[in-house]
Formats: C-alpha cells, structure tokens, sequence
C-alpha cells in the first residue's frame, strides 16, 4: 500500500510537470528572428509555405524578412539570392492549438514590382498590404482554414484557393483572376467594372445584383474575374455599388 501510495505521488508530480511544460509552449511568447544577410535589393520571386503560421506582406523603406513561428514549426528551407527568396516551415500538421502569434513578415520597398509570388499555408492567414499597391505579375495563394486577404494589391494574372477560407481582395487586374474556394465566402472590390463569371450554391452578387446561383458579365476589352465557390457568398462590387437588391435578380 505504501509502494502505491509513493507510486501514485510521483506520478501526479510529472504530470504537473508535463502540463506545465505544455501550458508554458502554449502562452510563452515565441521568439521573433529576422532573416540576416539578405541582398540590398529586393529579389523579383518570392515563395513561402507554412503549416500554421501567417504569411504577411507589408511595404516599407527596404526588402527585410521576420518571422515567429508556432510551436507546430520549424524552418525546413530558407533560401535567397537577388533573384528569389524561398521560405518554408516544417513541422505537424495536427497537434496541441497555439495561442501565440506566428507569422513570416516579408517587408517590401513600395512601387516595387515581383515576378512571381507563391504564399501557401495550411491554417495560417495570408495577408497583403500597404501604404500604395503591393505588385506582381503572377500569383498563386493557397490555403486550407486560413484567410487570404489581398487589399490593395495589383497584378496581370492571380490564382487564390481556399477550402473554407474567406477570400477578400481589392485588386487591380491587367488579365486574369481565379478565385476558388469550397465553403468560404469572396468579396470583391474594384476600382472599375471588369468582366466576371461567378458561381456558388450559396448566392451570388455582382454589382449590386442579386444573381442568384451563377453570373456572367462580360465587357469587351476587359480582365476577366472567375470566382467559384461551393456554399459560400460570392460578392463582386465597386465601390460606389449598392446593396444587392431582390427586385433586381436575374437566372
């Protein structure tokens, strides 16, 4: 009996001090590391994958990289050259929640231009944003739960895809831009009316309109946007749009 009781004692002591140890990673504030040695000029492709933590694009005075990841990752690759800067976390997919706040922070001298720009997560948010428009020719955004969020942004073609991620954008678009996602809802600003195809079996709006399940609009000469989406609302609109009126659906 003695035996157990002792047993017993020392097992409730690591117990406590495991769930100490996991409450400590849980609420501890995650170091926050910058990326030295970058070139002075900012490299025209940018690529970042991450498994939980944001990936946020900000303009600045120069091209500066931090990151604070959660305690799920750990940095896989981390590469760069004038041409390309490659970061990408690994670690679990699935395992205990964080409450701290991670994220990749790319800073970026404003009217600065990218080739190409790929941000993947799986539950983290990608956000882009700016004093003036943050730009690039081609893009792709990826992610799971997350939120992608593109304000102010210009580009000739752009791929966004959610699975229940809301997708918002304020672009401005020279060719193309897909937006897909399967649960999540689009809301689309625009500084000027611009060709649109749009699907959901949640609803549909585009300029104002209540469309129902499916729009197509196309205007001559102009970019196209193509948003789907399985249940989600999709919302197109300019600024000046009103709300969507149930007068003015169309089939």
């Amino acid at each position: 009996m003695k035996k157990l009781s002792v047993a017993a004692v020392l097992f409730g002591v690591i117990a406590v001090m495991i769930s100490v140890l996991l409450l400590s990673d849980l609420f501890s504030a995650p170091r926050q590391e910058t990326v030295p040695e970058l070139p002075s000029v900012c490299p025209r492709t940018l690529d970042i994958t991450t498994i939980a933590s944001d990936i946020l694009i900000e303009q600045g005075d120069s091209f500066r990289v931090e990151y604070r990841l959660s305690g799920k990752e750990r940095v896989g690759r981390l590469a760069f050259s004038d041409d390309a800067f490659v970061f990408s976390a690994a670690g679990k997919l699935f395992g205990l929640p964080s409450f701290k706040e991670s994220y990749v922070k790319v800073t970026v001298p404003e009217s600065f231009v990218f080739s190409s720009v790929s941000l993947k997560t799986v539950s983290g948010k990608i956000s882009l944003t700016g004093r003036s428009v943050v730009s690039f020719d081609e893009g792709r955004f990826e992610t799971i739960a997350g939120d992608c969020l593109l304000n102010e942004t210009a580009f000739r073609n752009a791929a966004v895809e959610t699975v229940s991620g809301r997708i918002e954008a304020n672009p401005q678009v020279s060719e193309s831009c897909t937006l897909k996602t399967v649960s999540g809802a689009v809301d689309i600003c625009l500084k000027e009316k611009v060709s649109v195809e749009a699907e959901s079996y949640g609803s549909v709006s585009v300029y104002g309109n209540d469309f129902g399940n499916r729009a197509v609009i196309r205007l001559s000469d102009s970019p196209v946007i193509a948003a789907e989406s399985v249940s989600g609302r999709i919302t197109v609109r300019t600024a000046n749009d009103e709300s969507p009126s149930r007068d003015s659906r169309q089939p």
